[in-house]
């Protein structure tokens, strides 16, 4: 029996952070934060952030059903609330703790994806597979992967649910410890290790050992680990048992190789042979993140089969290596939801695979990069000019950086900076060509999609 306790009821709210039970027993529908959204019977978690306080939208999530409020307590001595009433110090760290309780009593198959990129789109894609043996999988949804994202994910765990797949990200140190406490995965994929949030992390050696924490903690409470072993941090750091992935090598009975064949990667080895799966974004990264998922589900005991009826299931995120083909052979490939120099430099790949064409680069900044933040930007220059792309259009002040190192080494094509987004993509309507190819690229905070929804 998966979920021993009769639903995330006031009772097992209480127990689980320490408070009195209330009068009368109820179950919520879910625990939410978002007082705009579907309230009714649930568990209202009032959360200070810097732009907001959640205290100021008690009476709004009251009346739309909230059964019941998560508050500080000293938000609200005297203060008459006509629903169930935890009062706590923290509301972030009880739900958290609330998450963690309530994780504890789903004996299913639990997945912890990590890696300073694409955690998101090997998430997304492993949920797909496992839906080829499972009816019901719960996964992280878009990035909720911090603090408050996997109290908001646990929580949402129900009776139904015979697996899940949680994205865990870290923009701290330690706090990898404190979220695989939290999610107690049986099985953890560290896709890869590189420069991420630097501002809060320091350096590669500080993301590097954070991330490899997601490994030592699950295969010391008897989990599975699974890396991609082309990846030089992660070999160093993974424990012998791992299972490994990779697009070289030779497979065997510890270790999945993908061969990419046309629009496909075939796959050997933890005892499959030549399964053939499609691939459903382009770029050889994104058939890294396809093999990295089926080493996950093939560890969970799936063949191939439901690996590559589950995979049929998947649907591109919009902003994340999506191809989308406009007008006159104009091909698109938007990847704005983030961007790091290892994804930049993913991303240019993949450009590079869509054939010869003319190529369009229109990249807004990569934030969170630190006190070298400036040296990441101008280091984009050299693959730039490597791929003779036929114009560079930049947004943002970092990316100034960039477009000096292109005009110092001399790049030959048409280069561009902008304070204005819109001004960019007048720029690029202007100047594309039938049959051209154009990355947009750039970090969440750049909204860098406004670019595309010009085009």
């Amino acid at each position: 029996m998966r979920q021993p306790v009769a639903g995330l009821t006031t009772d097992f709210v209480a127990r689980a952070l320490g408070l009195a039970a209330p009068s009368g027993n109820r179950t919520f529908t879910g625990v939410t934060s978002d007082s705009r959204g579907d309230v009714a019977g649930s568990l209202f978690v009032a959360i200070r952030g810097e732009r907001f306080d959640g205290h100021a939208f008690i009476d709004a999530a009251i009346a739309g059903g909230a059964a019941g409020v998560l508050v500080e307590r000293n938000r609200i001595r005297g203060q008459a609330i006509a629903a169930t009433v935890f009062p706590v110090d923290d509301t972030l760290a009880a739900w958290r703790t609330l998450a963690g309780e309530w994780r504890r009593h789903f004996d299913i198959p639990v997945v912890a994806v990590g890696g300073s990129a694409g955690k998101t789109t090997t998430k997304n894609l492993l949920a797909a597979m496992l839906r080829g043996r499972f009816e019901h999988v719960l996964a992280t949804e878009g990035s909720r992967n911090g603090y408050l994202g996997l109290a908001m994910t646990l929580t949402a765990l129900r009776a139904e649910h015979e697996a899940a797949v949680i994205e865990i990200g870290i923009d701290a140190p330690g706090a990898m410890a404190e979220h695989a406490e939290l999610v107690r995965p049986g099985a953890a994929l560290v896709t890869t290790i590189g420069v991420e949030h630097l501002e809060t992390m320091g350096d590669i050696e500080t993301v590097a050992a954070e991330e490899c924490r997601l490994l030592t903690i699950t295969a010391e409470q008897g989990g599975s680990v699974f890396i991609h072993d082309e990846d030089p941090r992660l070999r160093a750091c993974a424990p012998d048992h791992a299972i490994r992935y990779g697009l070289n090598g030779e497979p065997d009975d510890r270790r999945l190789r993908g061969r990419i064949d046309g629009n496909g990667v075939v796959i050997s080895g933890l005892g499959l042979d030549e399964i053939g799966l499609p691939l459903p974004l382009p770029g050889r990264h994104n058939a890294l993140n396809v093999l990295a998922a089926a080493a996950v589900a093939r560890g969970l005991g799936l063949d191939g089969e439901e690996i590559r009826a589950g995979l049929t299931q998947y649907r591109p995120d919009a902003a994340r290596s999506n191809r989308v083909e406009l007008r006159d052979g104009i091909t698109v490939l938007a990847d704005y939801y983030n961007a790091s120099p290892l994804s930049m430099a993913a991303a240019f790949e993949t450009l590079i695979s869509l054939g010869e064409r003319r190529r369009w680069l229109c990249l807004g900044d990569m934030l969170e990069l630190g006190v070298d933040e400036l040296s990441y930007h101008r280091a984009l220059a050299a693959p730039i000019v490597e791929m003779d792309a036929c114009g560079v259009l930049l947004y943002g002040p970092r990316m100034q950086a960039l477009a000096d190192a292109l005009r110092e080494e001399k790049f030959a094509g048409a280069v561009a900076h902008f304070d204005d987004k819109a001004a960019l993509a007048d720029t690029l309507q202007r100047a594309i060509e039938p049959g051209d190819a154009i990355l947009i690229k750039g970090s969440r905070g750049m909204a860098m999609e406004d670019v595309m929804s010009q085009l």
